[in-house]
């Protein structure tokens, strides 16, 4: 299942998107960061493939491609600690059509 993806040194647990761009812990709706609930080991957060209000902590890029093939990626520019689409922002705006 989904909790697998994560690797090993980080937790499987997930958290869940809260308010102010922050996340809560599932169970006690404590707020949170990974970089925090993780002592800075998986900092970067990524989202569920089908429930995209919940998120796993990783540790790198091959953690958040590892965990949804989706956002495999890490936009150092726009959020450093989120699992994205693709490394440059605007690649996730642009559509190519092909003639």
């Amino acid at each position: 299942g989904y909790f697998m993806a994560a690797t090993p040194h980080c937790p499987s647990e997930p958290l869940r998107i809260g308010s102010n761009g922050k996340y809560d812990e599932v169970d006690t709706n404590k707020e949170t960061t990974c970089e925090k609930w993780t002592h800075g080991a998986c900092p970067n957060m990524v989202s569920f493939p089908d429930y995209p209000c919940l998120v796993n902590c990783v540790a790198d890029e091959e953690g958040c491609a590892a965990a949804n093939p989706q956002t495999p990626a890490i936009d150092k520019f726009t959020d450093p600690h989120l699992c994205v689409s693709c490394e440059i922002t605007a690649c996730k705006r642009c559509t190519f059509v092909a003639a």
